[in-house]
């Protein structure tokens, strides 16, 4: 029997791939097969694999045609596995020779469809540092409450009334993971056929959509590697990587419209916009990107009560401004009014309203647009 398929997606990896391959034919858990997935590498990733098949019979050794991407490439594998469980690793980063085996003792103990794990390293060029992103909050305050249950036990993915997961071991990332082979296929959860994009959002929300039984164990460690070379060192630069973003997205919207009810689709919406903008953020000609955000926006309607003020008035900016100058227009003075409201609250009045008065014995202040006028009174003095 096999117990767990691991698929690796290979891209121009030469100088990693040994120490990737390594640490997984390593692995305690022996009942495992390797799927090697190479998109057409250019350096000599597949002289490399190639060779490993050979020292351990394991490994299956897939080529593609044509460069496809990293979704497809895992699509590829996925159609090839014959595990009860998943593994998607990436094929520059490096694991624990536990790891596997620690994920699938849980993920069998509590029937999981999902087993995850947080205990994350990043990898800088062998300097060895913990990786703890924001959305890791959830585990931190579970250290903090929970000190001894941390490191293993079921988990609950809980869409509450302010739709904020409680309980929610879960993360974006598909590489930290083992998914229950039969969940992914009968839920037709395959990533799209594009090559770039948030091919790992797209496929986070639509398994929560599927309010999947999941666990999580933090005992083995990834090591994941950051590299200049990256995936999303292109999203700087690429625009492609902007409207593959997006058509991930609207993937991912109109797959959950059909499996949730309103209430998933409240909290969904200020995520997809957040994630969109961030990308947009982070990409360099903002103004090659505006038209593509823009529009995207104008498609999707979220709510001010589910997202932060400022990402929900950037929303808002892009989309009624028609232009990228307009919208720098409509930004500067979103700003200029929100650095006046923020001096104005330090006053020793505590005065904060956009528009008011504010009436004292020497003076009033009326404020329009934060912007305050001051009419002082004449005092008359007694001795």
């Amino acid at each position: 029997m096999i117990k767990v398929s691991v698929i690796i997606p290979v891209y121009n990896v030469e100088q990693y791939l040994e120490e990737c391959l390594n640490s997984i034919i390593n692995q305690t858990l022996k009942e495992i097969e390797i799927i090697c997935v190479d998109d057409c590498s250019k350096d000599n990733s597949y002289l490399i694999l190639d060779k490993y098949k050979d020292i351990d019979s394991r490994i299956i050794l897939i080529k593609h045609n044509i460069n496809r991407g990293l979704g497809p490439a895992r699509n590829t594998g996925l159609a090839r596995a014959n595990g009860e469980y998943i593994f998607y690793m990436d094929s520059d980063d490096y694991i624990s020779n536990d790891y596997i085996q620690t994920l699938y003792v849980t993920a069998k103990k509590y029937n999981s469809d999902i087993v995850s794990n947080l205990n994350i390293n990043a990898d800088y060029d062998g300097k060895i540092t913990p990786y703890k992103p924001e959305t890791f909050n959830n585990l931190i305050n579970w250290k903090k409450q929970y000190p001894k249950n941390y490191l293993e036990g079921e988990s609950f993915i809980e869409i509450t009334e302010n739709y904020e997961g409680k309980k929610e071991f879960l993360s974006p990332m598909s590489w930290n993971k083992l998914f229950k082979r039969e969940f992914l296929i009968s839920n037709e959860l395959y990533f799209m056929d594009i090559a770039l994009g948030a091919e790992d959002v797209d496929l986070y929300y639509r398994v929560i959509a599927n309010k999947p039984k999941t666990s999580y164990n933090h005992k083995g460690y990834y090591f994941y590697r950051q590299r200049n070379s990256s995936l999303m060192k292109e999203a700087e630069v690429n625009i492609n990587s902007i409207i593959a973003t997006i058509s991930h997205m609207n993937n991912c919207i109109e797959y959950c419209k059909i499996k949730c009810d309103e209430n998933f689709m409240k909290y969904l919406m200020p995520k997809i916009c957040n994630l969109i903008f961030y990308r947009y953020s982070i990409f360099l000609n903002k103004e090659e990107a505006f038209i593509h955000i823009h529009n995207f926006y104008n498609k999707v309607q979220i709510n001010k009560d589910f997202t932060n003020d400022y990402l929900y008035y950037n929303y808002m900016l892009i989309k009624i401004s028609s232009n990228y100058d307009n919208y720098l227009f409509f930004m500067n003075f979103y700003e200029d009014i929100t650095k006046r409201i923020e001096n104005v609250k330090n006053d020793n009045e505590k005065w904060f309203r956009l528009f008011g008065i504010c009436k004292s014995k020497r003076y009033i202040k009326i404020v329009v647009f934060g912007i305050t006028f001051t009419v002082k009174f004449k005092i008359n003095c007694k001795e």
